[in-house]
């Protein structure tokens, strides 16, 4: 394949992807518009208001848990006896993700946002 034939196949492939992924992205793009309503714009949590949420940055339960864990718990919520936090009101609401979105924020969520 020719150099100019690659660079065509790669600039197509990109601009079918949204921006965000297409600039690596992807992760933080949905933790900003979808968990730090919640969790915080840093991932440190929220403690008053409706919105209360438990910290992301420096979780033990977030660095430690599989990917599939992480997942489940972001597509199904955690409410009432399956709450980890118990003196927070409101259990995690389902998000609705798509798969690469959900394939690029638990990385973010286990590596970048604990930086």
């Amino acid at each position: 394949m020719s150099r100019f034939a690659k660079f065509l196949l790669s600039s197509t492939i990109l601009s079918c992807l949204p921006t965000a992924y297409a600039n690596g992205n992807l992760g933080a793009t949905a933790f900003k518009e979808v968990c730090a309503v919640c969790h915080g714009a840093k991932g440190e949590g929220t403690s008053a208001g409706p919105t209360q949420a438990p910290p992301i940055k420096g979780s033990a339960f977030v660095k430690s848990s599989s990917p599939d864990e992480l997942k489940a718990l972001i597509k199904f919520g955690r409410t009432g006896a399956s709450k980890r936090f118990k003196e927070i009101p409101l259990g995690m609401p389902a998000q609705a993700l798509s798969d690469a979105e959900m394939a690029a924020i638990i990385p973010y969520l286990q590596v970048e946002l604990q930086k």
